[in-house]
C-alpha cells in the first residue's frame, strides 16, 4: 500500500519495547486524540563512517506520517545533525 502512494521505501521502525511486527498494530494517539512522533536523522557528517540519506529518509517519513497517518507538523519534532 506505502508503494501505491509513491513512496519508493518501507518507513523502519525501532522501539524501546518489543513489537511483533507480524501483528497488526496502530499508531496510538494521546488522551487528547494528539498524534506525536520524534523523528530522527544522523548522517555522523565529517566523521569516520559518515552516513548519507538518513535527512532524506526523516523527510520521507515525515511526510508519510502527516500524508498517510493524519499526523499533524507541529506535533512532530525532528532532530537532525
Amino acid at each position: 500500500q506505502i508503494h501505491l502512494k509513491g513512496y519508493n521505501q518501507d518507513p523502519q521502525l525501532s522501539s524501546s519495547r518489543l513489537i511483533e511486527v507480524d501483528q497488526p498494530f496502530e499508531i496510538v494517539r494521546n488522551k487528547n486524540g494528539t498524534k506525536r512522533a520524534v523523528m530522527i536523522g544522523v548522517n555522523y557528517t565529517g566523521q569516520k563512517g559518515e552516513l548519507s540519506g538518513c535527512h532524506d529518509d526523516v523527510e520521507s517519513i515525515t511526510s508519510y506520517l502527516i500524508e498517510s497517518h493524519g499526523f499533524e507538523k507541529e506535533n512532530m519534532t525532528v532532530l537532525m545533525d
